[in-house]
This record gives C-alpha cells, structure tokens and sequence, in this order.
C-alpha cells in the first residue's frame, strides 16, 4: 500500500467515528487557538512597546549628559555608568573629539534653558531648545505645520504641539475644562528671560509694602515660525531655536538672575531664584551632546566607549533592550499558558488512537495476514493521527484569526485600553503568518508525536492473536 492509500484508510476510519473524532479536534482546535491567541498578545504588546519606543526619537541617537556641580547627573541612572573621577566638560573640544570617533557620523550639541511666553494675560513656563539648523531632520524636528527656521534667522522657533495648550492666566482663580489654544502662528509672543515665579503677578493677599523690588526681566519678540507633529513626544512641551540664539537667551537669562538674587538680598529678603541650576559654577558649554551613530548595531559600542572616557549617555537602545526582553518574557509566560491546553489535547489524541486499537484490532490482524507490512501499519495510525492534528490546527488557526479581530474591535475602544496612541488603531493582538504556519506544524507535529505509541503498539500485536481476541 501506498501512502494515498492509507490516507484514504485513515480518513474514512475518522468518519467512521464521527463524534469521537469531532471531540477529539475540538480538543487540539481549542489548544492551538488558545497559545496562538496568547502568543498574539505577547506579539501585540511587544508592537506597541516599538510604537512608544519609535516615538521617542532615534534608536540610534546617543544623549551625552552634564554632571552639575552637587556631584549628580542629568538623566536616568546615570550615577553608576562609571568609576573614573576624571572632569569630562561638554564643550567645543568634546564635540570635535567625539566627532572623529569610529561609527559617528555626526555630533550635535544642544543648549537648554527656561523662559515664560507671555500673550495677553496669559503666560506659559517652557524649555527653550537649541539646536544646530543643519541636523533639524535628523533628530526628527521637521514641523508638521509651517516651516523650520532657516540660517541667520533671530527670534524664530519651532514649537512643539502642545505648547499652544499650556498658557494659563495668573489673574484667574478657577480653571474648568481644558485650556484655549493658541494660534501660535498668527500671533505675536512676548519671550520673557525668567522662570514663571519671576514674572508672575503677586498675590493679592501679600502686602504691596513687603515685596521685594525687583528689575524688569529682559523681554523679546518672537515668531513661532512652525508646528510640529503630535507624535513627535519628546519635544512636544518645547520650544526649537539655534542655538546660537538659545546661547545669548542663558547668558542673558543667568545675569538677569543674579542682578535678581542681588535685588532681593539688598532689600532682606530671604531665599532667592536659582534660576538654571545647570548654569551655576557650570563649565559645561553645553546642556547636552546628541550623537548620531551609523548603524543601530554600533550604538552599544560608542556608547560603551563614550561611557570609558568619563561621558554619562543614555540612549533608546536602553530602553529598547529592557522592552524586548520584558516582551520575550511575556510571550514565554503566555505560550506557556496556551501550551498547556495544547498537552490536553494531545493526551486526547492518544487516547482517542489506543482506544481505536483495540477497536480494529481484527482488522489489523487482517492487514498482516494479507501481507501489510509493519510500516504500513504504523504509518496509517500515524497518518490518523496526523490528520486529527492538522484538522485541529487548520479549525484553530481559522478561529484564533476571527478571535483576533474580535480583540482588536473591541477591547481598545474600551475604558481599560483607552485607544491607541494619537487615535491610531491599536492592534493588541498580531498573528503574523510565521505565526499560522507554525501553528499548523506544531499542532501536526503533536498529532505524530501523539500517535506514536498507538502505531507502535498496533505493529507489535500478533496477526493471530489479533483474530482470534476479535
């Protein structure tokens, strides 16, 4: 016999015991549905961690941070990335240095400072960024409305998306509902060189006779020339300018304050403004470096280096390692799960073979009178079993598909979930198609692996003792 002849055999003896079989793939069908639908969630989580991660900024930029001048570091963790006592400034020569490292195909550094906008009444504290024009697009800063600022222009900015939500009037007690737009754009604002406390209005309640005098803070014009994209997060509280430009406002910005701190001493007031607390007794030149690396292989290998010479850096690969390894978790623990209905279910299919042995064992007698040989009697429980698996995979893989869309319709519209991020859809549940074919294989795989003992043992009866126990 052939093999198309005992698949034939095998098929026609699953339609023979019809309920039997339909119970017997019910089992492997909820199996398969069941590690396919937890793998997809771990797929699904694993998507929208890339998603947050990509919105973050580049994978292949590295952040180079300042230590400020109480021994500490700007950034996350960043106090044990190393040992070396050696003062490390950001400045020029760092820039230059860093530039002609292996795998970096440029440096940008960035100077950060804060100010208050002021239109009308209303005032908003933000943190003014500047960068070189020449790299705007490569870290992403490219607006989604209007235009970037071009070379040699003063007083022009890009700001982030939410900024026009975040001004406020001083002046007004009770807030309800969100915030009013502006329309940054069409309209002219007041950059004020002070944190918001500096410039806002004094209490009504504080005697006009007890407060300090303090100077006017320097004031400037300024032109919001572009609007970026909502998606584009970590500048979206900011304002971008060159930073020739953002250089002038922090030392324009750190003499106002001290002229400040003076007024309010003189007149025996306690305390003071700090002001940027980078800027005091700080020799960096820079509030951080930005290096862009070649390659997202690469990065972990100018970073180590960059951290070998005394830099404290933190880049997205960081995140983006603990997030993959977090998600392989996840998808372990989840397939775990679904595996375990998968091992009932190939239990069943044993069980469902052993006892079809003892049914046909006649016929099997039969088979080896009339010539079969040991193998064709170990492939047709084999191929039985097989086709119990594959049905039971085909019936599973179908399922966990209309499971998925159902998941996907419904779960994110839900209080729970909150929708996807910026109204996208939010897929929390993926099957790729490596997914569905190795679904199929496995649940086969399960159904020989399963059946095997049941062929085995069916090949080892003998002919006679066969006939004569029928």
């Amino acid at each position: 016999m052939n093999n198309l002849d005992l698949l034939a055999i095998g098929a026609r003896n699953l339609w023979r015991r019809k309920l039997r079989t339909f119970l017997t793939v019910l089992g492997v069908v909820i199996g398969v549905t069941a590690i396919i639908i937890m793998l997809s969630f771990g797929l699904g989580i694993d998507a929208q961690n890339q998603k947050m991660i990509a919105s973050m900024g580049d994978v292949t930029t590295i952040t180079i941070h300042q230590k400020d001048q109480y021994g500490g570091y700007y950034g996350p963790d960043m106090a044990q990335q190393t040992n070396t006592t050696e003062e490390v400034l950001l400045d020029p020569t760092a820039v230059m240095r860093i530039g002609q490292m292996p795998n970096v195909r440029f440096v940008s550094p960035v100077v950060e400072t804060n100010v208050t906008l002021q239109y009308k009444k209303k005032q908003s504290n933000v943190q003014v960024m500047g960068f070189d024009e020449r790299y705007l697009e490569e870290f992403g800063i490219t607006p989604a409305e209007g235009r970037a600022f071009q070379q040699g222009e003063t007083m022009t900015a890009i700001a982030g998306s939410w900024v026009s939500q975040n001004f406020w009037d001083p002046t007004q007690t009770n807030y309800y509902g969100p915030p009013e737009a502006l329309d940054l754009m069409n309209i002219q604002l007041d950059m004020v060189l002070a944190d918001w406390i500096e410039v806002q209005q004094p209490s009504p309640f504080d005697d006009p006779e007890q407060q300090p005098s303090r100077p006017p803070a320097p004031k400037y014009k300024i032109k919001v020339s572009g609007i970026m994209s909502d998606t584009t997060y970590e500048y979206g509280h900011t304002l971008i300018m060159p930073i020739g430009e953002v250089e002038k406002i922090k030392k324009e910005k750190d003499a106002y304050t001290k002229k400040l701190n003076a007024a309010m001493q003189q007149e025996g007031a306690s305390g003071g403004f700090m002001g940027d607390r980078q800027s005091q007794g700080n020799k960096n030149k820079y509030s951080r470096i930005l290096v862009k690396v070649d390659d997202v292989e690469n990065v972990e290998s100018v970073q180590n280096e960059l951290r070998a010479q005394g830099y404290m850096t933190s880049s997205l690969l960081d995140i983006a390692t603990s997030v993959a390894e977090q998600a392989r978790v996840i998808q372990m623990i989840l397939g775990g799960i679904g595996a375990v209905s998968l091992l009932v279910a190939a239990i069943g299919i044993m069980n469902t073979m052993v006892m079809s042995i003892y049914e046909r064992t006649k016929e099997i007698g039969v088979m080896k009178v009339i010539g079969a040989s040991i193998a064709n009697i170990r492939n047709m429980f084999l191929i039985e079993a097989s086709l119990i698996g594959l049905l039971g995979g085909i019936f599973g893989v179908g399922l966990s598909l209309l499971g998925s869309k159902l998941i996907n319709t419904v779960l994110p519209s839900s209080a729970m979930f909150g929708g996807g991020m910026d109204g996208e859809a939010m897929n929390l549940s993926i099957i790729p198609l490596w997914l569905i074919v190795l679904a199929l294989l496995f649940s086969i795989a399960i159904g020989v692996i399963s059946g095997y003992y049941p062929a085995v043992r069916a090949t080892r009866l003998s002919a006679l003792e066969a006939m004569r126990n029928e």
